[in-house]
């Protein structure tokens, strides 16, 4: 095997990470591989033939404002 054949191998297993899943993977709760271009669809959207969008709020972290009160 040559050091080219080898580059493929590792580059074909890793895989990218992914800052934030389209809505149609973080509904279904699977892995989303998030295209490269903005123009193209996952393959999880792709398999099940929607439109692949990003416009889904995130959702706020940690606890809700008042949560905590302080009793002294």
């Amino acid at each position: 095997m040559s050091s080219n054949e080898d580059e493929l191998r590792n580059s074909q297993k890793k895989r990218k990470t992914v800052q934030r899943a389209c809505d149609n993977c973080r509904k279904k709760r699977k892995r989303c591989d998030q295209p490269a271009y903005p123009q193209t669809k996952c393959l999880n959207c792709i398999g099940d033939g929607v439109a692949c969008t990003f416009k889904a709020e995130p959702k706020k972290r940690g606890m809700p404002k008042g949560y905590l009160s302080r009793s002294t």
